[in-house]
């Protein structure tokens, strides 16, 4: 039974969300301007709202390229009405032509929308942790990889240096471009992270683990 509020897993082969992946498939691809195909509909969840939202994870290919979709859905049935509210689509890595992404496997990644969003959450993260007057801000970022989990895991390395900006409530969210890296003398650390990024999750993002090297 559905509660207000709350988030339910539902069947992903029910026809209401077959429907709404379908919706969204729509919609991605006039955002695209692609051609993309279901390919599975992986996980699904349903919240009670004026309406109903629907918070889905489906895999789309056209041609040779697969993507990993996260979209949140509002409908009003009664009135005909659905909306896409929320997306974002990061594109999975095929070692050939035959082979296919499988979910739970690790795959290269590259820095996209998302992916960006965790390196800033994991920015701040980090600077809560830190000992240090001065913001850490990333200077590069590498060793990126990804996995299908309840979401997407991102686990990479992050090399920073401190800034110009104190670490404080006003650094938050700033990353190298408003807070250059200090000019006197500044220390790097290099930290692995890693990620979950649930896109009907408020927050969105978690920090699972982190690795960090001495200040130097």
């Amino acid at each position: 039974m559905l509660m207000a509020g709350g988030l339910t897993n539902v069947d992903v082969n029910s026809t209401e969300v077959r429907d709404m992946a379908n919706f969204a498939l729509g919609e991605i691809n006039g955002l695209q301007g692609a051609q993309n195909t279901m390919e599975e509909v992986i996980s699904a969840k349903a919240q009670v709202v004026s309406g109903m939202n629907y918070m889905l994870t489906i895999r789309l290919k056209e041609g040779y390229k697969t993507q990993i979709c996260y979209v949140k859905i509002w409908s009003q049935p009664w009135l005909h009405r659905k909306e896409m509210t929320e997306h974002s689509c990061s594109q999975v890595t095929t070692l050939s032509r035959k082979s296919a992404p499988v979910l739970g496997g690790v795959e290269p990644a590259h820095l996209s929308a998302p992916m960006q969003q965790a390196v800033s959450f994991a920015e701040d993260a980090l600077n809560g942790k830190v000992n240090s007057m001065f913001r850490m801000v990333a200077e590069q970022v590498d060793h990126i990889t990804q996995q299908v989990v309840a979401g997407m895991k991102y686990t990479f390395d992050l090399h920073l240096v401190t800034s110009s900006c104190m670490n404080n409530a006003e650094g938050y969210g700033k990353g190298i471009t408003d807070c250059p890296a200090s000019n006197s003398m500044p220390q790097r650390m290099t930290c692995k992270v890693s990620v979950l990024y649930q896109v009907w999750s408020d927050p969105k993002f978690q920090l699972l683990s982190d690795t960090c090297g001495q200040l130097a």
